[in-house]
Protein backbone atom coordinates (compact mmCIF):
# COMPACT_ATOMS: atom_id res chain seq x y z
CA UNK A 1 0.00 0.00 0.00
CA UNK A 2 2.95 2.21 0.86
CA UNK A 3 4.39 1.60 -2.37
CA UNK A 4 0.92 2.52 -4.20
CA UNK A 5 0.73 5.96 -2.26
CA UNK A 6 4.23 6.89 -3.34
CA UNK A 7 3.47 6.16 -6.70
CA UNK A 8 0.69 8.87 -6.73
CA UNK A 9 2.11 11.36 -4.96
CA UNK A 10 4.78 11.67 -7.73
CA UNK A 11 2.61 13.12 -10.38
CA UNK A 12 0.83 15.69 -8.35
CA UNK A 13 4.56 16.53 -7.29
CA UNK A 14 5.13 16.97 -10.76
CA UNK A 15 1.89 19.19 -11.14
CA UNK A 16 2.63 21.12 -8.49
CA UNK A 17 6.12 21.88 -9.81
CA UNK A 18 4.69 23.08 -12.92
CA UNK A 19 2.00 24.92 -12.23
CA UNK A 20 4.02 28.14 -11.49
CA UNK A 21 4.87 27.80 -15.07
CA UNK A 22 1.37 26.99 -16.82
CA UNK A 23 0.11 29.94 -14.53
CA UNK A 24 3.32 32.27 -16.39
CA UNK A 25 2.10 30.60 -20.06
CA UNK A 26 -1.03 31.65 -19.43
CA UNK A 27 -0.78 35.31 -18.66
CA UNK A 28 1.27 35.60 -21.10
CA UNK A 29 -0.95 34.11 -24.02
CA UNK A 30 -3.79 36.78 -21.85
CA UNK A 31 -0.98 39.74 -22.06
CA UNK A 32 -0.25 39.06 -25.78
CA UNK A 33 -3.80 38.73 -26.93
CA UNK A 34 -5.01 41.97 -25.18
CA UNK A 35 -1.76 43.60 -26.40
CA UNK A 36 -2.73 42.73 -29.87
CA UNK A 37 -6.30 43.69 -29.49
CA UNK A 38 -5.36 46.75 -28.39
CA UNK A 39 -2.49 47.44 -31.32
CA UNK A 40 -5.45 46.34 -33.51
CA UNK A 41 -7.82 48.72 -32.00
CA UNK A 42 -4.94 51.82 -32.17
CA UNK A 43 -4.36 51.07 -35.43
CA UNK A 44 -7.92 51.01 -36.50
CA UNK A 45 -7.98 54.27 -35.19
CA UNK A 46 -5.25 55.69 -36.85
CA UNK A 47 -6.70 54.55 -39.86
CA UNK A 48 -9.93 55.52 -39.57
CA UNK A 49 -9.90 58.70 -37.53
CA UNK A 50 -9.91 61.87 -39.91
CA UNK A 51 -7.62 63.71 -37.32
CA UNK A 52 -5.34 61.58 -38.81
CA UNK A 53 -5.73 62.18 -42.36
CA UNK A 54 -4.02 64.18 -45.16
CA UNK A 55 -6.55 66.83 -46.45
CA UNK A 56 -8.03 67.05 -49.71
CA UNK A 57 -8.08 69.35 -52.39
CA UNK A 58 -11.31 70.73 -52.16
CA UNK A 59 -10.50 71.27 -48.63
CA UNK A 60 -7.32 73.20 -49.56
CA UNK A 61 -8.01 74.47 -52.84
CA UNK A 62 -4.94 75.00 -54.40
CA UNK A 63 -2.73 75.64 -50.97
CA UNK A 64 -2.13 72.69 -49.04
CA UNK A 65 -0.72 73.56 -45.57
CA UNK A 66 -0.21 70.05 -44.25
CA UNK A 67 2.14 69.18 -46.89
CA UNK A 68 5.36 71.51 -46.35
CA UNK A 69 7.62 71.80 -48.93
CA UNK A 70 10.97 73.45 -48.43
CA UNK A 71 14.02 73.08 -51.39
CA UNK A 72 11.98 73.48 -54.54
CA UNK A 73 13.63 76.67 -56.73
CA UNK A 74 14.27 75.55 -60.04
CA UNK A 75 11.69 72.44 -60.15
CA UNK A 76 8.10 72.46 -60.83
CA UNK A 77 6.13 72.93 -58.12
CA UNK A 78 3.09 71.62 -59.68
CA UNK A 79 4.95 68.54 -60.45
CA UNK A 80 6.85 68.02 -57.00
CA UNK A 81 2.56 68.62 -55.48
CA UNK A 82 1.47 66.22 -57.96
CA UNK A 83 3.42 63.53 -56.32
CA UNK A 84 1.43 63.53 -53.68
CA UNK A 85 -2.02 63.67 -55.30
CA UNK A 86 -3.21 60.43 -54.66
CA UNK A 87 -2.83 60.90 -51.18
CA UNK A 88 -5.60 63.03 -50.40
CA UNK A 89 -7.23 62.01 -47.79
CA UNK A 90 -5.28 59.05 -46.94
CA UNK A 91 -4.51 58.64 -43.52
CA UNK A 92 -0.86 59.84 -42.71
CA UNK A 93 -0.45 55.84 -41.22
CA UNK A 94 -0.89 54.31 -44.41
CA UNK A 95 1.43 56.92 -46.55
CA UNK A 96 3.78 55.59 -48.69
CA UNK A 97 6.56 57.04 -47.62
CA UNK A 98 9.51 55.49 -49.44
CA UNK A 99 7.01 55.26 -52.75
CA UNK A 100 6.62 58.71 -52.70
CA UNK A 101 10.59 59.37 -52.44
CA UNK A 102 11.12 57.79 -55.33
CA UNK A 103 8.47 59.57 -57.25
CA UNK A 104 10.38 62.80 -55.99
CA UNK A 105 13.64 61.63 -57.74
CA UNK A 106 12.34 61.27 -60.80
CA UNK A 107 11.36 64.95 -61.06
CA UNK A 108 13.70 67.12 -63.37
CA UNK A 109 16.16 69.56 -61.26
CA UNK A 110 15.32 66.95 -57.85
CA UNK A 111 18.90 65.15 -57.04
CA UNK A 112 17.93 64.16 -53.25
CA UNK A 113 14.38 64.45 -51.35
CA UNK A 114 13.17 63.51 -47.75
CA UNK A 115 9.74 62.16 -46.51
CA UNK A 116 8.94 62.96 -42.79
CA UNK A 117 5.44 61.91 -40.99
CA UNK A 118 4.78 64.62 -38.79
CA UNK A 119 2.14 63.85 -36.47
CA UNK A 120 -0.93 64.05 -36.75
CA UNK A 121 -1.58 65.03 -40.14
CA UNK A 122 1.18 67.02 -41.93
CA UNK A 123 4.01 65.79 -44.01
CA UNK A 124 7.68 67.40 -44.20
CA UNK A 125 9.26 67.48 -47.81
CA UNK A 126 12.76 68.65 -48.31
CA UNK A 127 14.04 68.85 -51.15
CA UNK A 128 17.65 68.64 -52.69
CA UNK A 129 18.30 70.18 -55.88
CA UNK A 130 20.70 69.81 -58.70
CA UNK A 131 23.23 72.54 -59.46
CA UNK A 132 23.59 73.41 -63.06
CA UNK A 133 28.06 73.56 -64.29
CA UNK A 134 27.28 74.29 -67.85
CA UNK A 135 25.13 74.85 -70.48
CA UNK A 136 25.14 72.20 -73.25
CA UNK A 137 24.76 71.88 -77.05
CA UNK A 138 22.75 68.87 -77.86
CA UNK A 139 21.55 67.98 -81.19
CA UNK A 140 17.85 69.73 -82.73
CA UNK A 141 14.97 68.34 -81.05
CA UNK A 142 12.90 68.91 -84.30
CA UNK A 143 13.08 69.87 -88.19
CA UNK A 144 14.16 72.80 -88.97
CA UNK A 145 15.98 73.58 -85.50
CA UNK A 146 19.69 74.59 -85.83
CA UNK A 147 20.62 73.14 -81.85
CA UNK A 148 18.70 72.43 -78.26
CA UNK A 149 20.39 74.33 -75.19
CA UNK A 150 19.70 72.71 -71.86
CA UNK A 151 21.71 72.59 -68.72
CA UNK A 152 23.95 70.11 -67.18
CA UNK A 153 25.13 69.42 -64.01
CA UNK A 154 28.46 67.62 -62.44
CA UNK A 155 26.85 63.88 -62.43
CA UNK A 156 26.23 63.88 -66.33
CA UNK A 157 22.23 64.93 -65.93
CA UNK A 158 20.61 67.21 -68.21
CA UNK A 159 18.35 69.43 -67.01
CA UNK A 160 15.28 71.75 -68.73
CA UNK A 161 16.24 75.44 -68.58
CA UNK A 162 13.90 77.12 -66.10
CA UNK A 163 12.11 80.04 -68.00
CA UNK A 164 13.52 83.24 -67.26
CA UNK A 165 16.23 81.82 -65.28
CA UNK A 166 19.81 83.32 -66.38
CA UNK A 167 23.40 81.69 -65.64
CA UNK A 168 26.56 82.93 -66.40
CA UNK A 169 28.60 79.66 -67.64
CA UNK A 170 30.22 78.34 -71.14
CA UNK A 171 28.59 75.95 -73.17
CA UNK A 172 29.67 72.24 -73.72
CA UNK A 173 29.60 71.12 -76.61
CA UNK A 174 30.04 66.77 -77.90
CA UNK A 175 27.42 66.05 -75.56
CA UNK A 176 24.29 63.64 -76.72
CA UNK A 177 21.03 63.29 -74.48
CA UNK A 178 20.91 59.56 -76.37
CA UNK A 179 24.17 59.11 -74.45
CA UNK A 180 24.28 57.93 -70.65
CA UNK A 181 24.27 59.86 -67.48
CA UNK A 182 27.50 58.16 -66.66
CA UNK A 183 29.32 58.88 -70.12
CA UNK A 184 28.37 62.51 -69.96
CA UNK A 185 29.44 62.47 -66.24
CA UNK A 186 33.01 61.28 -67.73
CA UNK A 187 33.21 64.52 -69.66
CA UNK A 188 32.10 66.79 -67.90
CA UNK A 189 34.38 65.66 -64.87
CA UNK A 190 37.32 66.52 -67.07
CA UNK A 191 36.07 70.10 -68.01
CA UNK A 192 35.14 70.70 -64.43
CA UNK A 193 39.07 69.27 -63.78
CA UNK A 194 39.90 72.03 -66.37
CA UNK A 195 38.12 74.98 -64.90
CA UNK A 196 39.91 74.52 -61.51
CA UNK A 197 43.24 74.20 -62.73
CA UNK A 198 42.45 77.32 -64.59
CA UNK A 199 40.61 78.88 -61.64
CA UNK A 200 38.14 81.56 -61.85
CA UNK A 201 40.14 84.44 -64.01
CA UNK A 202 41.28 82.11 -66.65
CA UNK A 203 38.41 80.27 -66.65
CA UNK A 204 35.77 83.17 -67.21
CA UNK A 205 37.07 83.88 -70.34
CA UNK A 206 35.85 80.26 -71.80
CA UNK A 207 32.67 80.64 -73.35
CA UNK A 208 32.73 76.72 -75.12
CA UNK A 209 33.99 73.48 -74.50
CA UNK A 210 34.01 70.56 -76.76
CA UNK A 211 34.22 67.46 -74.71
CA UNK A 212 33.49 64.91 -77.25
CA UNK A 213 37.22 63.50 -76.16
CA UNK A 214 37.47 63.87 -73.06
CA UNK A 215 41.07 62.90 -73.53
CA UNK A 216 41.31 65.74 -76.21
CA UNK A 217 39.77 68.83 -75.09
CA UNK A 218 39.07 72.19 -76.82
CA UNK A 219 38.07 75.42 -75.51
CA UNK A 220 36.93 78.60 -77.22
CA UNK A 221 38.04 81.55 -75.44
CA UNK A 222 38.72 85.40 -75.77
CA UNK A 223 42.94 86.46 -76.12
CA UNK A 224 42.94 90.33 -75.89
CA UNK A 225 39.62 90.58 -77.36
CA UNK A 226 39.81 88.09 -79.97
CA UNK A 227 37.99 84.77 -80.19
CA UNK A 228 40.40 82.02 -80.09
CA UNK A 229 39.77 78.17 -80.64
CA UNK A 230 42.63 76.11 -78.47
CA UNK A 231 43.29 72.76 -78.51
CA UNK A 232 44.57 71.52 -74.87
CA UNK A 233 44.51 67.80 -75.08
CA UNK A 234 44.28 66.05 -71.40
CA UNK A 235 46.86 67.94 -68.95
CA UNK A 236 48.84 71.12 -68.12
CA UNK A 237 45.59 72.79 -69.03
CA UNK A 238 46.97 76.24 -66.65
CA UNK A 239 50.25 75.62 -67.73
CA UNK A 240 49.39 75.82 -71.54
CA UNK A 241 46.87 78.55 -71.26
CA UNK A 242 49.26 81.31 -69.89
CA UNK A 243 52.03 80.33 -72.19
CA UNK A 244 49.78 81.20 -75.05
CA UNK A 245 48.19 84.05 -73.74
CA UNK A 246 51.81 85.32 -72.57
CA UNK A 247 52.81 84.92 -76.31
CA UNK A 248 49.51 86.24 -78.02
CA UNK A 249 50.33 89.28 -78.82
CA UNK A 250 53.45 88.42 -81.16
CA UNK A 251 51.29 85.78 -82.79
CA UNK A 252 48.84 87.96 -84.11
CA UNK A 253 51.32 89.89 -84.94
CA UNK A 254 52.79 87.82 -87.05
CA UNK A 255 49.39 85.81 -88.21
CA UNK A 256 46.51 88.29 -87.43
CA UNK A 257 44.25 85.88 -89.49
CA UNK A 258 44.33 82.84 -87.16
CA UNK A 259 41.78 82.04 -84.28
CA UNK A 260 43.05 78.31 -84.09
CA UNK A 261 45.62 76.47 -82.22
CA UNK A 262 47.02 73.84 -81.00
CA UNK A 263 48.86 73.49 -77.43
CA UNK A 264 49.60 69.92 -76.85
CA UNK A 265 52.97 70.03 -76.98
CA UNK A 266 54.46 71.83 -74.42
CA UNK A 267 57.08 73.40 -76.21
CA UNK A 268 55.14 74.86 -79.08
CA UNK A 269 52.20 76.34 -80.31
CA UNK A 270 51.06 74.93 -83.12
CA UNK A 271 48.44 77.31 -85.71
CA UNK A 272 46.11 75.32 -87.38
CA UNK A 273 47.62 76.32 -90.99
CA UNK A 274 50.68 74.63 -89.83
CA UNK A 275 52.95 77.71 -88.80
CA UNK A 276 54.61 77.46 -85.58
CA UNK A 277 55.81 79.95 -82.74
Amino acid sequence: MGKKKGNGERPRRAWRAALPWVLSTLSLAAALVAGVAAFQQIERLLIEDRRFALGSAEEYSDAKPDIRIAGVEHASPETVMNVFAADAGRSLYLFPIEARRRRLLAVDWVKNASVARIWPNRLEVKVEERQPVAFVQLPPRRSGQLYNVALIDNEGVILEKPPGATYDLPVLTGLRDDQSAAMRAVRVRRYLQMCAELADELCGKVSEVDVADPNNLRIRMTAAGDSVLLTLGREHYLARVRRFLDHYAEIHRRLPAATRFDLRLDDRITAVDGVTQ
